[in-house]
């Protein structure tokens, strides 16, 4: 386990900006991850801006911000839950270069649930997710949101039972597109996937 809790803004419990030219990604498998530090913006317990960071059986909550965030890195998330967050489960943004390179991510096999706004928000052009057999349920806002250019591609998936908005929101030039699916429930009705 590790836990770090600071009143110091800013700070993450693991944190991970390396060259994008490195091509080998880091890992961490194994760890239940706790976070808090009082921001506004910015605020993960695991951050990626650049290079590529594998997760793999880890339990990851913040108190205060998104479990996992990118801000132009890259994160390869399997058999892990990322569950009570005060913000997303996991939040994937364009890095603040615009000629960046795109943040291409993946998460397979994990649970997405009971974060305080939308499980997986997905935000910006050249972001985007490949969501893999996971349980996405009793976030506050959406299940799976994408938005500003964002794309989302679900895969064998069950989005269902309390995600407070519903199971998937595309606006502002964002896309999911739901391959096939257990199950989607987007408020009223059940969706064939």
């Amino acid at each position: 386990t590790i836990i770090h809790e600071t009143e110091a803004p800013y700070e993450s419990t693991i944190s991970l900006d390396i060259s994008p030219k490195d091509n080998t990604p880091a890992s961490i498998s194994g760890l239940k991850i706790r976070h808090s530090s009082p921001s506004v913006a910015s605020n993960y317990a695991v951050r990626v801006d650049s290079g590529s960071l594998e997760i793999s059986d880890c339990d990851i909550s913040s108190t205060t911000g998104s479990a996992i965030g990118t801000e132009g890195g890259l994160v390869y998330v399997s058999r892990s839950v990322l569950s009570s967050a005060k913000r997303h489960g996991i939040a994937l943004f364009p890095p603040l270069d615009p000629d960046g390179p795109p943040v291409l991510s993946e998460i397979s096999d994990s649970v997405i649930a009971s974060n305080g706004l939308s499980g997986i928000s997905v935000r910006g052009d050249n972001v985007e997710v490949k969501v893999t057999r996971c349980i996405v349920e009793g976030n506050q806002q959406y299940g799976i949101s994408a938005t500003g250019g964002g794309f989302a591609e679900v895969d064998s998936c069950t989005i269902v039972r309390g995600n407070g908005k519903g199971s998937l929101l595309k606006e502002l030039g964002g896309a999911v597109v739901v391959r096939t699916s257990d199950k989607i429930f987007c408020k009223r009705k059940p969706v064939d996937g």
